[in-house]
């Protein structure tokens, strides 16, 4: 570094190029301000040992190498391997941390600046000889006002914890053009702690964030206040044992296309005031709600548009789970128990002129009930509306064929053509 800026620091910018590989570097050095450095890694690896690096000015690492810390854990292993107060860019280079314990605040990256992991870059955290898988550090922590920008790139923690937290923070995390964020205990964590605010937002544009445990994303308000905003454009979403989408603040969630899954959670799950918001893309859950907001507001559709059923499409236990107030204007709604939660949940707005409408589809072997906006409102059993005999019939006796009588009720006060046709199976008793 002294040979790039000069013994008396009087150059601004030049390249460090790594000469051989599978070597250990114990110094420690910082970019200061206003210097614009790049480490060449040249394919070759770098060994950390119990020493870090620290960008206060602009620091890119790239050359398809490896910068790992020691393969065993031990006391004096690195706490942060690199902390980021200005801008770096992690290109075309892995950057590994091996020996982990158990810590809280432990991360490959510490960031209170701005943070690229483009294209070919890899920030991860694997085990070493020794770790402890039940650690619960990051791959980067995100703290202050800071922005992480995943294009491209890969933030990975597969061992324990999280890919990405944050705690008390401004700014934005980004993933983009394919990126991946894969966490074991989330994906991506961010809250407010000891009292404190976290206002941090998180967009995802496309790629994928995936989580094996609590939830892909979550925006904590436990120990203090969350009010971060989520915003999906695009890419997938997922957890395998939880929600895809947890927040327990009050900033609104926005999706407008991708797919989202939660497998024992909602697929966008939300349990504080503010709202949720789909207008394109897939939310589904195979255990829970698509979506739920007991104490705020669930919109799905684009109210100042032609109503169209095709998208967004949620699909679970229910379509729509629990809502303070729920607007319905475009999509379809799924769920195996119902389409809409028959308790707590009416719908509050819809266009005029429009009705949600019933129906059954089997989908894998499993019934749902699914509800579109229509205006062919023929039938009633209930509050429920039909367009069609055949689908008023799979109303009274259910979508699981476990109802034996009920009443069909003729809606349309004008003329119309009904082509449908069903039987009335033995055991039934039915009126229209």
């Amino acid at each position: 570094y002294v040979g790039v800026v000069g013994i008396n620091y009087t150059e601004t910018t030049g390249t460090i190029n790594t000469q051989r590989t599978d070597f250990t570097d114990t110094s420690t050095f910082t970019v200061a301000s206003g210097k614009n450095i790049t480490i060449n890694t040249n394919g070759y690896t770098i060994i950390k040992m119990s020493t870090t690096i620290t960008n206060n000015g602009t620091l890119t690492i790239n050359g398809g190498g490896l910068i790992r810390t020691n393969a065993t854990a031990s006391s004096n292993e690195i706490q942060n391997l690199i902390t980021n107060n200005g801008t770096l860019t992690i290109a075309n280079v892995t950057i590994e941390n091996r020996g982990m314990t158990e810590s809280d605040t432990r991360a490959i990256l510490s960031n209170s600046g701005t943070i690229n992991v483009n294209s070919g870059g890899i920030v991860r955290n694997n085990l070493g000889t020794g770790a402890s898988t039940t650690a619960t550090n990051r791959a980067i922590i995100m703290l202050g006002n800071t922005n992480v920008i995943i294009d491209g790139g890969t933030v990975s923690n597969t061992v324990s914890g999280q890919a990405i937290a944050g705690w008390n923070g401004t700014g934005t995390l980004t993933l983009k053009n394919n990126g991946t964020i894969n966490g074991k205990n989330y994906a991506i964590l961010l809250f407010g702690n000891s009292g404190g605010t976290s206002s941090a937002s998180v967009n995802i544009q496309s790629g994928t964030v995936i989580s094996s445990n609590a939830s892909a994303i979550r925006l904590n308000a436990s120990a203090g206040l969350n009010t971060g905003a989520i915003t999906v454009s695009g890419g997938s979403i997922a957890c395998s044992n939880g929600a895809g989408i947890y927040s327990e603040g009050t900033g609104n969630i926005t999706v407008f296309g991708g797919a989202i899954i939660g497998s024992g959670g909602c697929g966008v799950q939300k349990t504080s005031t503010g709202t949720i918001t789909i207008t394109g893309g897939t939310v589904k859950s195979n255990s829970n709600s698509a979506v739920s907001c007991p104490n705020g507001t669930i919109t799905i559709g684009d109210d100042s548009n032609t109503v169209v059923t095709g998208t967004p499409i949620l699909q679970g236990v229910n379509g729509v789970g629990e809502a303070g107030t729920f607007n319905f204007y475009d999509g379809i709604l799924k769920g195996s128990n119902g389409a809409i939660n028959g308790g707590p949940t009416e719908v509050n707005s819809k266009p005029s002129g429009y009705q949600v409408i019933y129906n059954k589809q089997t989908i894998d072997s499993v019934n749902y009930e699914t509800a579109i906006l229509s205006t062919a409102d023929n039938y009633s059993v209930g509050n429920k509306h039909y367009a069609t005999l055949a689908t008023a019939y799979v109303g009274v006796i259910g979508i699981n064929n476990t109802e034996s009588r009920g009443t069909i009720k003729v809606e349309n006060g004008t003329a119309f053509e009904d082509d449908s046709s069903f039987a009335v199976e033995s055991g039934k008793n039915i009126t229209i």
